[in-house]
């Protein structure tokens, strides 16, 4: 090849165009062609003190309510498609209505926008297939209105909360409802 003359369009560019010309770190090309191809899926995040996170995940793997080994921290922050939990079928009521109850209290939440019990749903396994996040929300329905025939599963939640908020140090408190002004 032969090297460029002195006065070569490239040799007169000034300083601020050669950097316009690079690329810059976010116009990069990524490392990893199929993350990027695959948006980052959202994930539940908690605020709850690390003393009580611990309380909450230690009482979730002494539940008895997953198959053994359960992982409970890993379905926090988890931004894969993947089973974390594999639960039995006869306590999906207890894990739906503990997270419902975790994000009446603002203890959950989820990024993006997203709705926390289709995120749970996505890393908790039944049977070999995700949680329906829509039974989900009926099973916690119909466990709140009608106290009577679902005692057990409320008592047992309120246990886990009561446990959770002596470790958290301080009143858990739920989150209003918005109510429309006519």
């Amino acid at each position: 090849m032969k090297p460029l003359a002195k006065d070569s369009f490239d040799s007169k560019l000034t300083h601020e165009q050669e950097s316009k010309n690079k690329k810059q770190p976010h116009q990069a090309a990524p490392k990893n062609s199929k993350s990027a191809a695959m948006p980052q899926l959202p994930a539940l995040t908690y605020s709850l003190s690390t003393k009580a996170f611990i309380v909450l995940v230690s009482l979730l793997d002494n539940s008895k309510w997953f198959y053994t080994p359960c992982h409970a921290e890993k379905l926090f922050d988890n931004f894969k498609d993947a089973p974390v939990l594999r639960i039995r079928p006869k306590f999906k009521p207890y894990i739906s209505l503990l997270l419902h109850e975790l994000y009446e209290y603002e203890l959950i939440d989820s990024d993006n926008k997203k709705c926390y019990l289709q995120i749970a749903a996505r890393l908790i396994y039944c049977e070999g297939k995700p949680l329906d996040p829509s039974s989900m929300s009926k099973q916690n329905y119909k466990t709140l209105s009608d106290p009577e025939t679902f005692g057990k599963i409320i008592e047992k939640v309120a246990e886990f909360l009561k446990t959770i908020e002596q470790a958290n140090g301080k009143m858990l408190i739920r989150k209003e409802k918005k109510r429309s002004e006519k």
